[in-house]
């Protein structure tokens, strides 16, 4: 009979084996429990998707199985004995795991899996202690080195220790009485109160009129083409954001240098060109050396500029910072930059892969509960074309429409060589400066359109003096007698 072998990844140099003969925690037969409740079971694997990963599992046979599950669903493929068979066959793993038989074996052993989410609970303790053991012995042995930075080893302890715990956190299920009462709360508390705005604002009216703010845990597009000017409307959105809150900005396309220099720029009303020179006058250069670095100092903003980030390692960056000292907000600059690199599924086309990438970003606004707002590019309109652009226009991915709660398009018409339009049955003429920034999809409010002026000297939007009152159409919520919380 096939004897499998414990997981690879489990096993360290514990001193509880060593000095008291103790075996690691471990949960042998509620692993086969659970994999033999996934394969006869279509929806069992979707009970504990959420917390359940295959290092949790001790033998390391049913870790290569379960990983052979989540590639299936990964791939919105059924799980079954016969496509995880194969699954493993096509890995090269089905002889590690004892071959089919074994599989079958498992399903044999399980008569339902009514109990699934109770025993995957245990292996995750189980798996929980044995990481806590791991942590702790390498603490242990760290600290008798002379040239250990205790400071340094504890953080990287602590971090460790939160890590163990990420998915327990993530898989909470509360019952419906209990969101109720805290909507109720909520709304007590906001009585009288100017709801004009339930999330972070940007610092631009005429926008926060529409979108009423940027809400957790929604995934928010700012989509336009090239030199439109989607970079700066982010970068200030999160330059305002940052005063109150803790914003992580990450820049795949310029350097963090740049993004400093068109902060700058924004914020003493100079061009890039005049900082990097050294051409300033000595007001203004008084005024980037005291008010705007003092104002930076305060702030909670942090960069992040690497190109070739993959979204993995995007969503490790981000729970980090979130684990060690709190996010409010995400950036992207831009979308089509990021790539899945380590997936262990295989993209046809550019386009799964985005889709893919579409889909962890909204998930991670879900998992960290705050806002994503992820920059994209948009197909080409040929020069005079007098239209608007539309969500068919998001390149690469129609997931992206689909998994975000909003999307924003920047459009400036001068730079499509358009003076004049019709919109909404009105002429209208434009200014070099003037930017529609169309909500093309809201799910909070309604969609609409409103009308910047962008300052191309200093990178910087700012809202109109005055504007046709026919273009602007302010936010309605969808429910009119009682506001979303």
């Amino acid at each position: 009979m096939y004897q499998p072998k414990i997981n690879d990844k489990n096993k360290f140099e514990d001193i509880s084996l060593q000095v008291h003969g103790k075996i690691p925690p471990q949960a042998r037969e509620l692993e086969v429990a659970v994999l033999g409740a996934i394969l006869i079971e279509k929806e069992a694997f979707n009970a504990i998707a959420s917390f359940i990963r295959p290092e949790c599992f001790y033998v390391d046979a049913h870790s290569t199985i379960y990983q052979a599950c989540t590639n299936l669903f990964v791939k919105s493929q059924p799980i079954d004995s016969l496509t995880v068979t194969e699954e493993l066959r096509n890995n090269g793993k089905l002889e590690e795991i004892g071959g089919a038989y074994y599989l079958s074996d498992l399903t044999n052993k399980v008569a339902s899996s009514a109990n699934i989410v109770h025993h995957a609970r245990i292996i995750f303790q189980k798996y929980m202690q044995r990481s806590a053991i791991t942590i702790s012995n390498t603490i242990i042995n760290k600290a008798y080195e002379d040239v250990t930075d205790p400071f340094e080893l504890l953080e990287k302890a602590q971090l460790q220790f939160s890590n163990i715990t990420e998915n327990l956190k993530n898989s909470k299920v509360s019952h419906i009485a209990n969101i109720a009462l805290m909507t109720i709360s909520q709304m007590k508390e906001n009585q009288g109160k100017d709801l004009v705005h339930l999330g972070l604002t940007s610092g631009l009216s005429k926008i926060d009129n529409i979108t009423l703010g940027f809400c957790k845990p929604d995934l928010i597009i700012i989509a336009g083409g090239t030199s439109e000017g989607k970079s700066t409307l982010a970068l200030q959105i999160a330059k305002h954001v940052s005063i109150n809150n803790k914003v992580a900005f990450f820049s795949l396309e310029m350097s963090n240098q740049q993004l400093v220099w068109k902060v700058f720029s924004s914020e003493i009303n100079a061009s890039v060109a005049q900082i990097r020179k050294g051409k300033l006058s000595t007001e203004k250069r008084k005024k980037l050396e005291s008010d705007v670095y003092d104002d930076l100092v305060k702030s909670n903003f942090y960069l992040y500029d690497e190109g070739g980030l993959s979204i993995f390692d995007l969503v490790s960056i981000c729970r980090t910072l979130k684990a060690k000292q709190g996010l409010d907000m995400i950036v992207i600059d831009y979308l089509q930059l990021l790539t899945a690199t380590g997936a262990d599924i295989k993209f046809g086309i550019r386009e799964q892969e985005i889709n893919f990438i579409s889909k962890k970003l909204k998930a991670l606004a879900k998992e960290l509960n705050i806002p994503v707002i992820a920059l994209s590019q948009l197909s080409r309109i040929e020069k005079g074309t007098k239209r608007l652009y539309k969500l068919s226009d998001l390149r690469e991915s129609g997931a992206i429409e689909q998994d975000a709660d909003g999307v924003m398009f920047v459009f400036r018409p001068h730079y499509h060589d358009i003076r004049d339009m019709k919109i909404n049955g009105e002429e209208m003429i434009f200014s070099e400066n003037d930017t529609i920034i169309q909500f093309a999809k809201w799910r909070l409010g309604e969609t609409g359109m409103t009308m910047l002026k962008f300052n191309k000297e200093c990178s910087r939007f700012e809202d109109p003096s005055f504007l046709q009152e026919f273009v602007e159409q302010p936010a309605q919520l969808k429910t009119d007698e009682d506001l979303p919380f």
